[in-house]
């Protein structure tokens, strides 16, 4: 995906209207810096190549799924109950 979107003619041949990209819930962790820097730098970086890309026109959607969210709250709920 990351190579994908740093190709230049993808979004300018027109090629894509729009992608929606559905982030899973490592996707969320590695964003909020959970999985460690490494993780989060990169996500970083996705996410500012989405931006600049979005800065024209709004092409690129995240979103994330009904479960992921639920998948997300049972992990806290989890980590809630048994601290370290």
């Amino acid at each position: 995906m990351y190579n994908g979107l740093l190709y230049q003619n993808t979004f300018e041949d027109r090629k894509f209207e729009s992608l929606n990209i559905y982030l899973n819930m490592e996707i969320i962790f590695h964003y909020m810096g959970y999985n460690g820097t490494l993780f989060k730098q990169i996500i970083d970086e996705l996410f500012e190549i989405i931006k600049n890309i979005n800065q024209k026109k709004k092409l690129i959607h995240l979103y994330y799924t009904k479960e992921v969210r639920e998948r997300i709250e049972i992990f806290f709920e989890g980590v809630a109950k048994n601290p370290k």
